[in-house]
């Protein structure tokens, strides 16, 4: 849908919207990373990271 966008300011607001939240938990989960490297081995964690690297 948003590669049919003829606009591309418009296409990059979109894209920016909807990386919005993913980014946001990736750079949650490198904060906590920072704090406890033994946080990258929750299963939750692990899970939201493999979500992330698919989109």
């Amino acid at each position: 849908m948003i590669q049919s966008e003829s606009d591309a300011q418009k296409r990059d607001e979109y894209i920016q919207h909807l990386m919005q939240l993913p980014n946001q938990k990736w750079m949650e989960i490198i904060g906590q990373t920072h704090q406890n490297v033994e946080f990258l081995k929750y299963q939750d964690v692990i899970w939201t990271v493999d979500n992330i690297l698919q989109v």
